[in-house]
């Protein structure tokens, strides 16, 4: 089965659970135990702004040493694989030519930006939170 090449069919948005439960795998590679995703969604339920708790949680999963992120010279090293893996990672989906052009260039200007920078937009991107 291909990926679609655009969102357009995400329009149903995660749970609380199923977006901690998909961005940990995506994080970590493997799932996270059901007694951690309890405690943190009941956390991330008492926050009134989600996209502040949803900063909060994912900073802190960044802050692992169990997180599995490229390096930033790996990343850099191949940017067209970093990002079709990074799309196909987090958007369950394969990278626009217009897209990887943006990202090409956005690279290109800010040397700086890192894998985990990047990493963590994708996870908060308004297209991560809809399936």
């Amino acid at each position: 089965m291909q990926s679609s090449s655009y969102n357009a069919n995400k329009n149903k948005l995660k749970s609380i659970s199923q977006y901690i439960s998909i961005v940990y795998a995506n994080l970590f590679q493997q799932a996270l135990s059901s007694n951690e995703l309890v405690e943190i969604t009941r956390c991330i339920e008492s926050i009134g702004d989600k996209e502040v708790a949803h900063e909060i949680v994912l900073s802190n999963f960044m802050n692992s040493d169990d997180v599995i992120i490229p390096s930033d010279s790996l990343m850099r090293a191949d940017l067209d694989v970093f990002l079709e893996e990074t799309y196909k990672r987090f958007f369950i989906r394969d990278i626009t030519e217009a897209e990887r052009e943006f990202f090409l260039n956005f690279f290109n200007s800010n040397p700086n930006v890192s894998a985990e920078m990047v990493y963590m937009s994708f996870a908060l991107s308004n297209e991560y939170q809809f399936y």
